[in-house]
């Protein structure tokens, strides 16, 4: 779980980066999808360390993670890159 959530915050990181070079016209949705996938991090956060949190909980949240940053993709016009997190979460499903 530790490591999911230095990915997470990777991730998080890099889609703050890649707001501030999005076309203005863009930008609202992307800055909105990016918040999105903020929430859904937040709600990972305090389940670490939890051992009673039913696996399907992470893996819901973590299918939506991986949703938003399709869209996000598809607003930068495939310039994300290639965000492999979602394959190593396979260990805590």
């Amino acid at each position: 779980m530790d490591e999911l959530l230095k990915q997470l915050e990777e991730v998080s990181q890099y889609l703050k980066s890649l707001s501030l070079h999005v076309d203005k016209t863009r930008k609202s949705e992307v800055d909105q999808k990016i918040e999105e996938f903020e929430l859904l991090v937040a709600r990972v956060k305090p389940q670490h360390g939890n051992k009673l949190v039913p696996n399907k909980n992470i893996k819901e949240i973590l299918t939506e993670l991986s949703r938003i940053l399709e869209e996000l993709n598809e607003l930068c016009e495939n310039r994300l890159a290639r965000l492999d997190f979602v394959n190593k979460i396979a260990l805590f499903s």
